[in-house]
């Protein structure tokens, strides 16, 4: 493949990951208050079962209605922060693939050329993470701290009683 051809390659790559990043861009604006949302009243849905699971009687159609609420908060949870983490992994591939192609034809161009520039920039780009307004970044190790500080106020409430 000669130097002219992987010029145009490459900038129809930047192109197109340009146009992915906008795309993103553009989700997670339209996005961040709901998300927000949907995890704040996942999270408030699981403290409501703990607050009620420390009450010595209550009726049978009540365990039911807590265990769905559970099984539901901790089901939405997983699926929104494994779902949204999955963006910023696959950006983090195709600059790892630029970063091998840089490698690559290092070695083999002596002049950095536009080919390589191209590639050099699309590497140097930010990852996009999905965010809930703008406090909370979904990234899969928020699922360590979610069910982390839900043990811990499990915990509390608990040791309340």
């Amino acid at each position: 493949m000669g130097h002219l051809e992987l010029t145009v390659k490459y900038t129809n790559i930047q192109k197109d990951y340009n146009i992915i990043e906008g795309n993103l861009r553009l989700l997670k604006l339209i996005l961040s208050t709901p998300l927000f949302v949907i995890l704040l009243g996942s999270l408030f849905n699981l403290y409501v079962v703990l607050t009620y699971s420390l009450h010595e009687k209550f009726p049978p159609c009540m365990i039911v209605e807590l265990v769905v609420n559970t099984f539901t908060g901790i089901g939405i949870i997983l699926f929104l922060i494994i779902c949204s983490s999955k963006i910023p992994e696959n950006m983090l591939k195709i600059k790892e693939t630029a970063s091998l192609l840089i490698d690559k034809y290092q070695l083999n161009i002596m002049n950095r050329g536009k080919a390589i520039s191209v590639l050099d920039r699309l590497e140097k780009k930010n990852v996009i993470y999905l965010s809930a307004c703008g406090m909370i970044d979904f990234k899969k190790s928020l699922l360590l701290t979610a069910f982390g500080s839900l043990f811990t106020y499990g915990l509390l409430i608990l040791n309340l009683n």
